[in-house]
């Protein structure tokens, strides 16, 4: 080594003493190769669900290998260039502060779409509404953040006989059930406008009501935002066609009416009601179940050679769970004269056209079943705006009758169902709150 450090002087020392030499020396030049070898960097990262704040529930993670589940929050440690497959899970995810359960919404409701991100250590990575996804760690990624964002699911419950469209998907409910819809999406609920069950009992839509809100129309369009039931208020009534009542009384004999036994073991009572035709309606009787037959003693049969009468009656049923009586229509005595005792007929006309105001809301039609034309009798206690409208058997309206102011008292307006096919039609009345709903039957 000494010897090449005097030589290498030797040569400089000679360039330097005679430059005009220089030429006859040749070139030299130096270079150094350096190589350094880095160990792959170390990754910390963490995994975990985001429910409205919440991180339980369960995440998948996995290292170079397929995501397997994990209690959420979830620390891992990997190397830089290894990758981590990260999944999201639907099931178990339940966020104890709320009381909701949450899912990953990617196919399971068009709005609201949950997302994968992957956040903090290094550049922000999103993953889109993927419920999976796999990301390969660079150097820079140390601290690195997989969330999963979670939608939460409310619970949907609807009471009564309803139809319910969500997400494109219609579910039928004949006495209510529930749907876990996610928040941020709509539905659309349609209760069915009457129904009469299989134990012959009658509902009447009146109206909807839920937490927060109400709507009396048939179909209402709600957007969840949490846990609520939806439900479809009907009137409840006994059904009168299994009752058949008919008349029993012959020429001379005070008025019978009789009737079947109502096959709803529910039904505990029955009450008749008779009808002056122009005047008035009242009950003049009520039973217990196991009754079948009334007889009116203030009035007697006289045949007359078919002559019509003015007389009607009707029975109705009392309905224990909901506290209701049916309204069924009335039957007239036709081909016979009827003869109160001690006054006529006439008598009691006379009093009545005094116009007296009535006690309750009422509301009948005459003839039922019809063809085409019937009679839509109704009575009023107040004053009051009045609207009477009739709809088929699937909820459409096919006609308004009355839609006016009214004083109390007595009136009839007549539909015309020329145009319309055979068929059981609903006809309603509301008027300051109350609200009454019948069937009538077109038979052309």
């Amino acid at each position: 080594m000494q010897s090449a450090l005097s030589n290498r002087a030797f040569i400089i020392g000679a360039l330097s003493q005679s430059e005009s030499n220089a030429s006859s020396y040749a070139s030299m030049s130096l270079s150094l190769s350096v190589t350094y070898t880095r160990p792959p960097a170390q990754i910390s990262f963490a995994a975990h669900n985001d429910m409205d704040g919440n991180t339980g529930g369960h995440i998948g993670v996995g290292i170079n290998v397929s995501a397997s589940s994990r209690t959420s929050p979830y620390t891992g440690s990997a190397v830089e260039a290894q990758t981590a497959n990260i999944q999201a899970y639907d099931d178990n995810n339940y966020n104890s502060n709320n009381g909701y359960y949450y899912l990953f919404n990617d196919s399971e409701a068009p709005q609201n779409k949950s997302t994968l991100s992957k956040l903090s250590g290094g550049s922000p990575h999103y993953f889109g509404n993927s419920s999976s996804g796999s990301y390969s760690f660079t150097q820079y990624d140390n601290g690195s953040e997989f969330v999963a964002y979670l939608s939460k699911i409310c619970s949907t419950t609807f009471q009564g006989k309803v139809s319910v469209v969500y997400n494109n998907n219609q579910y039928n409910f004949n006495s209510g059930g529930n749907l876990g819809i996610v928040t941020g999406n709509s539905f659309t609920a349609t209760a069915s406008s009457y129904y009469t069950s299989s134990d012959w009992i009658d509902y009447a839509f009146n109206n909807w009501t839920w937490s927060g809100g109400s709507s009396t129309s048939v179909s209402i369009t709600q957007t969840a935002s949490a846990n609520n039931t939806y439900t479809a208020n009907c009137t409840v009534t006994a059904d009168a066609e299994p009752m058949h009542f008919h008349f029993t009384s012959s020429d001379g004999q005070p008025i019978t009416i009789a009737w079947t036994e109502h096959p709803n073991p529910n039904v505990t009572q029955y009450q008749v009601w008779r009808w002056i035709k122009g005047g008035s309606i009242s009950a003049i009787g009520t039973v217990s179940r196991g009754t079948t037959s009334f007889t009116d003693n203030a009035y007697k049969q006289a045949n007359n050679g078919g002559a019509t009468n003015g007389l009607f009656y009707t029975v109705k049923a009392f309905f224990a769970p909901s506290g209701t009586w049916n309204n069924p229509g009335y039957l007239n005595i036709s081909g016979a004269v009827v003869i109160q005792s001690p006054n006529s007929i006439r008598n009691n006309f006379s009093q009545e056209s005094a116009k007296e105001i009535p006690t309750e809301y009422n509301m009948e039609n005459y003839p039922n079943p019809f063809n085409p034309v019937t009679v839509i009798n109704y009575q009023l206690p107040q004053n009051g705006f009045v609207t009477i409208k009739v709809y088929d058997i699937l909820g459409r309206e096919v006609a308004t009758l009355v839609n006016e102011n009214k004083t109390a008292g007595y009136y009839k307006v007549n539909f015309d169902a020329g145009r319309l096919t055979s068929g059981i039609y609903i006809y309603t009345i509301n008027a300051n709150n109350f609200f009454l709903s019948k069937k009538m039957l077109l038979m052309k």
